[in-house]
């Protein structure tokens, strides 16, 4: 994905930002690309490139993974807690 909008951004909100992001990404899929086994469609959690498109928690599991992810709540700078989302 690609970083959020800075300051100065020609785009005001997260929202449009959201969006561009989301057509790009719709982009690099096939249409109506969807999770085999969950069918999400939403492009900003399908993984592009596989030969059968996953969502990002189904591409984790794929690949012995959680699809929890331990984020420090601070920054990891700042302390060392950290929560699942």
């Amino acid at each position: 994905m690609t970083a959020a909008p800075r300051p100065g951004d020609r785009r005001a909100t997260i929202q449009e930002w959201l969006n561009d992001e989301a057509a790009r990404r719709a982009a690099l899929l096939p249409p109506n690309a969807r999770c085999p086994v969950c069918g999400e469609r939403d492009p900003l959690v399908l993984v592009p490139n596989h030969r059968r498109i996953p969502c990002a928690d189904h591409d984790a599991v794929r690949r012995g993974q959680s699809p929890m992810q331990l984020q420090h709540i601070a920054g990891q700078h700042n302390g060392p807690w950290v929560v699942y989302v």
